[in-house]
């Protein structure tokens, strides 16, 4: 599955949101290819798409035939990472973790997009302490928005709900383009309660 973001969808929904519920909703599979359009050469357009986790970001201007081109390129590369996802969906995490480690340091972004997937899979499986032991590993790569999110999601899981509040807060200042964090705060402060300042996120 190939999926292509454009800049504006109406409604309020951009590219970056879209990356959003595509992937939180599991609307392709995990091994499905999710490339973002770029509508500015600038670092905050780029970076602020970068953080929803797409697997390509394609600057524009560009011809036909260079879409194509870099369509191509993009797929192929992400079909090394079929068999790590199929894993990931058939719920064999270790299997998946195998699979990520023998990649090579020249593929971080296949380990790191890898990794996420292995994680995300483990927080929805409620093991949150495999989950953890796959994030230190990813943090090696880099940090990124989606592993401090990962992070709050084990905490919860852990019994650890303030300071799962605490870190999305933080993450929610200071990613403001991450849109998977305000859901996941409005969703802990509506459950304790905290219904105004869910209404806000």
């Amino acid at each position: 599955d190939l999926v292509v973001c454009g800049q504006v969808f109406g409604d309020g929904l951009d590219s970056g949101l879209l990356l959003e519920r595509v992937r939180e909703d599991r609307l392709v599979p995990s091994w499905g290819t999710l490339v973002a359009i770029a509508p500015e050469r600038t670092s905050r357009s780029v970076t602020g798409l970068a953080s929803h986790g797409p697997d390509a970001c394609i600057l524009k201007p560009f011809s036909a035939g260079q879409l194509r081109d870099r369509l191509h390129q993009i797929v192929v590369y992400k079909q090394r990472l079929e068999p790590i996802m199929t894993a990931v969906d058939n719920g064999d995490c270790e299997q998946a973790l195998a699979g990520c480690r023998i990649l090579g340091e020249g593929a971080r972004d296949l380990r790191c997009a890898a990794y996420r997937a292995i994680c995300e899979r483990l927080i929805r499986d409620r093991s949150p302490d495999r989950a953890e032991a796959v994030l230190e590993e990813a943090r090696a790569l880099g940090e990124s928005a989606w592993m401090d999110l990962a992070l709050a999601r084990i905490r919860l899981q852990q019994g650890e709900g303030a300071q799962a509040k605490q870190m999305l807060r933080k993450l929610v200042d200071e990613k403001p383009d991450f849109i998977a964090s305000y859901d996941a705060l409005a969703m802990l402060e509506a459950a304790t309660g905290e219904y105004v300042h869910a209404v806000k996120h």
